[in-house]
């Protein structure tokens, strides 16, 4: 039957073959009961779907129109169909309200399939997959923008910046059907229609961008993030400027300045001179005026993660980075000393500084300097942390570096009562990375895992930005095996040490005693059965950097044994693979080969294939013949 049904699947122009398609979608059909297929029926209705391709879609939406999330994930199959189904203009709003329905599942319900990318592509001017007219699909997106569900109204907007898209035109799509005689989709033939298809989409679009609103600040986003294309690429500079004015009525409008401006710093200089001339003036008239518009506008990034500095920050003279971001940072820093000094602004401003990016940092230090009160505005931001679902910690984090430079008694107490307040406890790990870890602070953060209330996890921060360069040996091993002591704790210790022995390494010193000894007590611990495939990919750099550093002397050997016998276990029940480990294979040979050897080839042709596995280089090609050497030897006549 499926063999069949692909063959009658090719006869799209037989009347026969319609007839066939139609009685088997017919309600009592082989195929009419679309929700429940079993592969060969799934395969059998793909098959037939170009031979009677209004039949399939009234199938679908008899089947689905109503169907419960449980349905819509077991039916996801079906969205590469409904895609293909949308190529006629006849067929695309039925097609695409179905799609609709996937689009609006959970990302973890369709991990494999990205659905509101797939969604969104319709509407592109190249490469959609679809011959409907433009008007078609904006009476689509008109139905979504309008709609009182939010969940439709972000289709809505991905739809628009879709159809505003004026470059980089992607497709990972089939656009095979059947036999049917089928293309790209819609190709605008002229730089005319180019133009048409962007004025009639910005006319389209300006209504809604003047709106208030989830919606309105949807398409506003928008038209800010093409802002540049829609310049530079197909010269839309009278429809942006007219959008433009009439945004800005409204309040300072983030996105259109952040366009404006990327736009004059990368393509500017391209531009003819009077267009360069009215992007600058528009730039300048979208600039932010007041403090408020600074701040969001510099230091806050919009959720696709653009933000921009004033003045020529965002400009290297002269190859000169590390000076373009030092200033960068000056001026973020100086607009948090004048946030400091405006409560009213500051309260304004504190619930989006909570989900601020690392921009935030400096501006957290500029809101220590700057406060007459740094207690009362630490305890502000703490209790803003309490009542925000997802919050970060980079702002108390800048803050605590800059109070730490003018008041650094006040740093210390604060941080004792951070270690088991009701709030910061969970992130003290995060808060304490971002100062120096002196032996108080070593002291707090072993109270910390003794209170057990901060996710193992967040010690990782204690790798990073040097953090733990200036623990002493001691306090150093203590830590880390008190971190090691905790479940899940054995690859935090790896991280971090490894990042030490790396920074001992970038600075040319030798590592204190305590790194190599606390070395051997973590890979004694270590458990090739546990962690995702990207964990080991990072692990298996990390143990050969330790095992470097830890495992030279003789009486490290039978670490190095009892790591290969791991090894094995773990790829014999399959719970590791041994290409994971590469590096760490290829430096236990390196420190300790005949130990190495013994073990891997000990009677066990598993071991032999680990050795077989490893990259080749000449120093490993001589161990080979010495493995093929002693090879024979166990396994004669092979």
């Amino acid at each position: 039957m499926q063999s069949f049904s692909r063959r009658l699947g090719y006869l799209d122009s037989s009347k026969e073959a319609r007839e066939i398609v139609e009685g088997w979608l017919a309600p009592d059909g082989l195929l009419a009961d679309v929700a429940h297929f079993n592969d060969v029926g799934r395969a059998m209705f793909g098959n037939v779907a170009p031979v009677a391709p209004d039949a399939v879609l009234s199938a679908l939406e008899n089947a689905l129109a109503a169907a419960d999330e449980t349905t819509l994930r077991k039916c996801a199959h079906f969205v590469r169909l409904l895609r293909s189904l949308a190529y006629d203009a006849e067929h695309f709003a039925r097609a695409v309200t179905l799609l609709a329905r996937f689009a609006r599942l959970p990302e973890e319900s369709h991990p494999d399939d990205k659905i509101r990318e797939m969604f969104a592509s319709l509407f592109y001017v190249l490469l959609s997959g679809t011959h409907a007219p433009i008007g078609l699909r904006q009476t689509v997106v008109d139905g979504f923008l309008r709609s009182s569900d939010a969940a439709e109204q972000r289709l809505g907007i991905d739809a628009l910046v879709a159809m505003l898209k004026t470059d980089h035109f992607l497709s990972t799509q089939t656009f095979e059907f059947g036999v049917r005689s089928r293309d790209y989709g819609y190709h605008p033939a002229t730089g005319k229609d180019v133009a048409n298809w962007f004025s009639t989409v910005l006319d389209f679009a300006e209504p809604f961008a003047l709106m208030d609103g989830p919606v309105g600040e949807g398409v506003r986003r928008a038209i800010g993030r093409e802002f540049r294309g829609l310049w530079t690429n197909v010269s839309r500079a009278d429809e942006l400027e007219r959008m433009a004015h009439a945004i800005a009525a409204k309040g300072f409008w983030r996105d259109g300045w952040i366009g404006a401006r990327l736009t004059r710093i990368y393509d500017g200089d391209g531009l003819p001179p009077e267009a360069r001339a009215r992007l600058k003036t528009l730039e300048e008239f979208l600039r932010p005026k007041d403090l408020l518009d600074k701040v969001r506008g510099v230091v806050l990034s919009d959720k696709t993660g653009r933000s921009i500095d004033l003045d020529d920050l965002d400009e290297v003279e002269d190859d000169d980075v590390m000076a373009a971001m030092e200033r960068a940072a000056a001026t973020i820093e100086a607009l948090g000393q004048d946030v400091a000094k405006d409560e009213e602004a500051f309260k304004t401003l504190l619930p989006d500084l909570m989900e601020g990016d690392g921009k935030v940092i400096a501006f957290g230090r500029g809101l220590a300097l700057g406060a007459d009160n740094p207690k009362e505005k630490w305890h502000c931001i703490v209790a803003q942390m309490a009542a925000t679902k997802t919050p970060t910690v980079t702002l108390l984090g800048g803050f605590l570096q800059g109070l730490r430079t003018s008041d650094p008694a006040l740093t210390t107490a604060l941080m004792d009562e951070a270690v088991a307040d009701v709030v910061l406890a969970e992130w003290f790990p995060i808060l304490q990375a971002f100062v120096t870890i002196d032996p108080e602070a070593t002291a707090r953060l072993q109270r910390a895992l003794d209170l057990a209330r901060a996710p193992i996890t967040a010690f990782h921060n204690l790798a990073w930005g040097r953090a733990s360069d200036a623990i002493p040996g001691a306090e150093f091993k203590s830590l880390l095996l008190a971190i090691n002591a905790r479940p899940g704790g054995n690859s935090v210790a790896i991280h971090i040490l490894s990042m030490r022995i790396h920074s001992d390494r970038s600075d040319k010193r030798p590592s204190v005693p305590e790194v190599a000894e606390a070395g051997r007590v973590l890979l004694e611990a270590y458990d090739f059965e546990h962690g995702s495939a990207r964990r080991r990919q990072r692990e298996d750099y990390e143990l050969d950097v330790i095992v470097k550093a830890s495992l030279g002397g003789n009486d490290a050997k039978p670490i190095v044994r009892r790591l290969c016998r791991k090894l094995l276990a773990a790829t014999r029940n399959r719970s590791a693979s041994s290409h994971e480990f590469n590096d760490l294979m290829a430096r236990l040979l390196k420190v300790h080969p005949d130990d190495t050897l013994d073990e891997l080839i000990s009677g066990d042709a598993k071991g032999a294939r680990i050795l077989t596995e490893l990259p080749r280089n000449d120093e490993r090609q001589k161990l080979r013949v010495r493995l093929a050497k002693l090879d024979a030897s166990l396994y004669p006549g092979r």
